[in-house]
């Protein structure tokens, strides 16, 4: 493609192209015809192994005075902000750590929009996590911010950035508040979990199996944050991105183990794990009002999630 030709459409930045939520970004974008610029610290031998790669690559480890040239080259049309931590338990371990690679880094992202690319939109991935403990269900927008981990509340510190940047410089950006999202190639959190226990013989979880989350494909999440780009306000706004429907724990690891042919025994500690909320269900009707509507169900994503688990835990690259 020439550059002429890519200069003529429009140009997403995506940081955090190489994570599990960025490479499905890539993906999205790229199919409905943006050219897509990846950003990432790690080389490209390891990060863009995935469905479709950036239609050009950075090597950029964030905050970087290198930034806003980029910006300025690029003439980027939009950036959405998949960079950062993803993890509730490193959090509790290393708040430190947690707070460097999230708050700072946004920050430097939304200053070189203001000097280098004023007319940019913004859209940053946060967290469900920010609602900690919801005091109804299901969870509107409009709730109170109650984190109960560091990784909620730096979430909750970059989303504050976010207004701030469009309330005080005119900055287009939006948030995008993630549920649980899941898909192949997703090596951590609950489906990892159950997947690696079921192997090992025994799955047994923390709580009591009744906690409940909301599940969205990293193909929808994608679909979603592409949507508030095109067709949202961005002033600041904040949109759930979530199905609307609470699934417990003991549902979903009950459908692992028939989906992997697995006869382990499935038990529960009882114990909450610090930084788990025990509901949560999302109102999604912001997001649906931009044209959202979720293409993964529960049970074709887990069976698609516990095929890739096999087929890679089996082969060469057995983890």
């Amino acid at each position: 493609m020439s550059r002429a030709t890519k200069r003529s459409r429009k140009t997403a930045i995506v940081t955090g192209s190489a994570g599990f939520l960025g490479r499905h970004v890539v993906t999205e974008f790229k199919k409905h015809g943006w050219t897509v610029i990846g950003v990432d610290r790690v080389t490209t031998s390891e990060g863009i192994a995935g469905p479709t790669p950036p239609d050009e690559y950075r090597l950029v480890s964030l905050p970087s005075v290198h930034f806003g040239s980029l910006l300025s080259e690029t003439k980027a049309d939009a950036i959405v902000h998949a960079a950062g931590p993803a993890s509730v338990t490193r959090s509790l371990a290393s708040p430190e750590k947690d707070f460097a690679s999230s708050v700072p880094v946004f920050f430097g992202v939304l200053d070189s929009v203001r000097r280098h690319a004023p007319a940019c939109r913004v859209v940053l991935i946060s967290s469900a996590a920010v609602y900690g403990e919801p005091g109804e269900v299901p969870i509107s927008e409009d709730q109170p911010t109650r984190p109960i981990s560091p990784y909620g509340y730096h979430k909750a510190m970059c989303e504050m950035m976010m207004v701030e940047f469009a309330s005080v410089y005119g900055v287009a950006g939006a948030v995008a508040r993630v549920f649980s999202a899941y898909g192949a190639g997703l090596k951590r959190q609950i489906m990892w979990d159950i997947c690696t226990k079921a192997r090992a013989g025994s799955v047994t979880l923390f709580g009591t199996g009744d906690e409940t989350r909301d599940f969205i494909h990293g193909d929808d999440v994608a679909a979603a944050l592409r949507l508030i780009v095109e067709n949202g306000q961005l002033a600041g706004e904040v949109y759930n991105v979530a199905n609307g429907v609470a699934t417990s724990i003991r549902e979903l690891a009950s459908l692992f183990l028939t989906r992997l042919g697995s006869e382990a025994e499935l038990s529960f500690s009882g114990e909450r794990r610090a930084g788990d909320p025990v509901g949560w269900r999302a109102d999604s009707g912001r997001l649906r009002a931009l044209g959202y509507r979720p293409t993964v169900k529960l049970e074709v994503g887990v069976a698609d999630y516990a095929e890739w688990f096999l087929a890679q835990s089996s082969g060469p690259g057995r983890c």
